[in-house]
C-alpha cells in the first residue's frame, strides 16, 4: 500500500489507474481525463486538443454562470506565499521577468490554425507583482465529484464510459454494493461460483477504467490488482486474483499489450 506522501507525487493518470483519485480535480485534470483511452485513439492530437479545449471553455463558463460549483477563482489568480484558495491547485511557479512564461504555460491552446481561431478561456493572469511567483489559471480551480457527477446528470452527459475519469467514482459503486462478509474461506475462494463473480468484476473495472481488454497496457493488470485487493476485499485475495486473470485470460476476456514480446524481453 502507498503511503499518503507518495501518492501525492504521483500523476493524477496514475491515481486513477490505481483507484487513489482525490474527491476534487482541477478542471484541467478533468477535461485531460475525459479525453483519455479509447476516446484519445479516436484524434490526431490537433483535433485532441481542439476537443479539450472546448469542454474546457464549456466548464469554465458553467463556472462563470454559476452552474457548476469550484473551488478557486475562476478568472484566475496569483500569489507569492500561501495559495488563498487551500482546495484548488496551486499552478505554476513564475521566474520574475521570464517573458517566455506565457507563451508556453498553456497545455490546451498550442498554436494550430483550429486552436488560434477558438479563444481559449485558460489563461494564466499576468501579474505586476516584481518578484517570484505562482499563477494559476482558471483550470486549476477544483470540482468535487459529486458536484460533477450532478452537472453531468443535468446535462444528460451521464455516465462516464471508456476513460480514466470514471475511476472517479468506481470506487463509490464497489462500496455501495459491497456485503457484509468480510472473511473468505479457502474453500469460498475455489467455488466456481466466486470465481465467475471474481472474473466478471475483473472484465467490468477493466472497461469502467478505459483499457481495451483485449489491448490493456503494461502495468495496467497491476493497477487492476491493486484496485481489487484494496476495495473488494471480501471479493478477492491475492492468490484468487492471480487465478481469477488466469480464467479471464483462457476465455480470451483480457490480454496485455505486447505480452509475448514483453515475455521474451524478461527471458
Amino acid at each position: 500500500m502507498l503511503s499518503q506522501t507518495e501518492l501525492q507525487h504521483l500523476p493524477v493518470t496514475d491515481l486513477a489507474m490505481l483507484g487513489f483519485l482525490p474527491e476534487r480535480l482541477s478542471i484541467k485534470e478533468i477535461v485531460s481525463m475525459y479525453f483519455s483511452g479509447e476516446c484519445e485513439k479516436k484524434y490526431t492530437t490537433n483535433v485532441l486538443r481542439c476537443i479539450q479545449t472546448s469542454l474546457m471553455n464549456q466548464l469554465i463558463t458553467a463556472c462563470e454562470a454559476n452552474d457548476l460549483l469550484y473551488e478557486g477563482d475562476i478568472k484566475g489568480w496569483v500569489y507569492t506565499d500561501t495559495n488563498p484558495y487551500s482546495l484548488a491547485r496551486g499552478g505554476c511557479f513564475v521566474k520574475y521577468n521570464d517573458p517566455k512564461f506565457y507563451m508556453e504555460i498553456n497545455v490546451f491552446s498550442k498554436p494550430t490554425k483550429k486552436i488560434q481561431e477558438q479563444s481559449n478561456k485558460d489563461q494564466i493572469p499576468k501579474s505586476d507583482i516584481k518578484a517570484d511567483y505562482f499563477a494559476c489559471s482558471p483550470g486549476d480551480c477544483t470540482i468535487h465529484k459529486s458536484e460533477f457527477e450532478r452537472f453531468l446528470k443535468t446535462n444528460e452527459l451521464w455516465p462516464v464510459e471508456n476513460c480514466l475519469l470514471t475511476a472517479w467514482w468506481t470506487n463509490d459503486e464497489i462500496l455501495c454494493n459491497e456485503p457484509d462478509s468480510e472473511n473468505i474461506t479457502q474453500e469460498d475462494d475455489c467455488s466456481k461460483g466466486r470465481r465467475n463473480m471474481q472474473v466478471q468484476h475483473i472484465s467490468e473495472l477493466i472497461v469502467k477504467i478505459g483499457f481495451d481488454p483485449l489491448n490493456i497496457p503494461l502495468g495496467g493488470k497491476q493497477a487492476i490488482e491493486t484496485i481489487c485487493l484494496n476495495t473488494k476485499k471480501n471479493l478477492f485475495t491475492k492468490d484468487g486474483f492471480k487465478r481469477a486473470w488466469q480464467k479471464a485470460n483462457q476465455l480470451n476476456l483480457t490480454r496485455v499489450h505486447n505480452k509475448e514480446g514483453y515475455c521474451q524481453t524478461k527471458l
